[in-house]
């Protein structure tokens, strides 16, 4: 991908953007039709590299996620450990969940109170994670709770409709706001949830 945007490995965020910039100018598809409709010679070099690998390229390395896979995937972050590497991923996939979440909550709000005017579902305590430990993996208990689980209740809550929760059979982590708390450990992660129902739990 580097090589494609003609930019070095440890390029900034800013520098791939500005060297996909450049490219989009020159080899954009719209671009090279007016090109050959035109008899105007080209005045920018045309890129060996087709749009889509040029769009790819710059997708990865835009996102800070993708770009550190990337990276793992072709040996070129050999200066930290993979661990670090895997850790920092991590944290860049918590953050991005936890920023989902925060912005759900006038939208959660709303079918709350939908949900209240018609007896319908609310969604009281919603948990994710690690939430037993399992006897043949003691060393879970030295994990604090804030980090075996994460709460979900407003991410449930978005996914009420007409009082059903329209819960998918998918992986959770693929629902918006929501993270394996501990993606390296084996344990089986649950999801539980406390709700309301015609006024009933």
């Amino acid at each position: 991908h580097y090589t494609v945007l003609g930019v070095n490995p440890t390029a900034s965020v800013q520098e791939i953007t500005s060297a996909y910039k450049q490219l989009a100018i020159a080899n954009h598809p719209d671009k090279q039709r007016q090109r050959r409709r035109s008899t105007a010679p080209i005045a920018q070099q045309l890129s060996q590299f087709s749009w889509s690998q040029i769009s790819a390229a710059y997708r990865t390395l835009k996102d800070p996620q993708q770009r550190i896979l990337y990276d793992l995937s072709q040996g070129l972050r050999q200066d930290k450990k993979e661990s670090d590497l895997r850790k920092q991923v991590w944290d860049l996939k918590r953050e991005e969940a936890l920023k989902k979440a925060s912005l759900m909550e006038e939208q959660v709000a709303q079918i709350r109170r939908r949900e209240s005017a018609i007896g319908g579902l609310i969604i009281l305590r919603a948990r994710f994670g690690i939430l037993s430990i399992p006897p043949n993996q003691p060393h879970l208990a030295a994990i604090s709770d804030e980090d075996r689980y994460i709460d979900v209740t407003n991410q449930l809550q978005l996914l009420v409709d007409r009082s059903t929760l329209q819960l998918e059979a998918r992986p959770k982590t693929e629902i918006a706001g929501i993270f394996d708390p501990q993606p390296n450990e084996r344990a089986p992660k649950h999801l539980d949830v406390v709700y309301l129902f015609k006024g009933a739990l």
